[in-house]
């Protein structure tokens, strides 16, 4: 599930859903491997929901872009966590200024973030970056 969005007015949250065939994580290749049917119902019945609170969890983050010399946030942004030796969770990319982060910023918020890598162009050009926020 991706992609969260709250509507406060109807109490509703609605979320995307990727198919673990799509999923090119190795995470979950496991069940992806064990699903045989690739067409999703008109309609689903009752479900349930278990999130597992074990291990890292995704965080509370924040693109933001620098304008007119000022930071702005640009929006919300999950930052997946990874365990560190001690047993903590920290970002699995611990450098909020990456342009990992800059592709993510602009898969997400193409209208306010540019991300550029052209093949003919060397290296990579970005203009947000990531800001941690403990919710």
């Amino acid at each position: 599930m991706l992609n969260p969005i709250y509507d406060a007015t109807t109490g509703t949250l609605t979320y995307d859903a990727k198919i673990l065939a799509d999923y090119s994580g190795e995470g979950l290749a496991h069940a992806a491997r064990q699903q045989t049917d690739y067409t999703l119902p008109e309609s689903f019945a009752q479900g349930g929901l278990f999130i597992d609170s074990g291990g890292c969890n995704i965080r509370g983050g924040l693109c933001i872009r620098i304008v007119n010399g000022l930071p702005k946030d640009v929006g919300y942004l999950p930052i997946e966590q990874c365990p560190d030796a001690d047993g903590t969770c920290k970002p699995c990319d611990p450098d909020m200024r990456s342009s990992s982060y800059g592709k993510i910023c602009h898969d997400r918020f193409p209208d306010q973030c540019f991300y550029d890598r052209t093949p003919d162009h060397p290296g990579v050009t970005w203009n947000c970056y990531a800001d941690w926020v403990d919710y």
